[in-house]
């Protein structure tokens, strides 16, 4: 018997949404690539585990409720990026937080258009579910690069980002990494 085009495009990328956990993902590993000679990669576990507990359960519970993996995927792939986004969103659209009604509304409606989406698709939902791993997938892998370079750094040197040519207290190199202060200076 002949396949069909949409028989032939139901692989396991159009069948298994991925993309709520990575887009879940996502904040917390750009918020510690953003932090990584501060932070320690331990202390960004247990962020992790919530936030991927929470993705899944919103995941299962809407596909038991849509009675659909992949339609209730986009729905709380649409959730997931509303509110974990909203603050880095908040921050550059509103820095006074005078737009934060607009951006709820604006939250609310992209989570709704996400449900009405999600159920009037019908051939396309392959297509859509492979869209949008993919694009979380080169959206975590794009921020994913620099904070593995930040943690093989903590993991080979306790001196995160210190030379081993420091210069030593009466001026000559050393060769002995030493101790550096940093001072922050906010100005209100």
């Amino acid at each position: 018997m002949a396949e069909t085009a949409t028989e032939r495009a139901d692989c396991i990328a159009t069948t298994l949404p991925h993309h709520p956990l990575l887009f879940a993902l996502y904040p917390v590993v750009r918020l510690y690539d953003a932090n990584k000679y501060e932070v320690s990669v331990f202390d960004t576990f247990l962020p992790l585990l919530v936030v991927l507990g929470i993705t899944l359960l919103a995941l299962v519970g809407l596909s038991v409720v849509m009675r659909d993996s992949r339609r209730a995927a986009i729905v709380t792939s649409a959730g997931v990026l509303v509110v974990m986004l909203f603050g880095l969103v908040e921050d550059m659209v509103s820095p006074d937080g005078g737009l934060r009604l607009v951006l709820l509304a604006a939250g609310a409606a992209l989570i709704i258009g996400a449900a009405v989406l999600a159920w009037r698709l019908r051939d396309g939902l392959g297509r859509a579910t492979l869209g949008l791993n993919v694009i979380s997938f080169v959206l975590v892998l794009l921020v994913s690069i620099p904070a593995v370079q930040g943690v093989a750094a903590e993991l080979g040197d306790d001196d995160v980002g210190e030379g081993s040519d420091a210069q030593s207290s009466d001026g000559g190199s050393a060769g002995v990494s030493t101790t550096r202060d940093i001072y922050h200076l906010v100005l209100d």
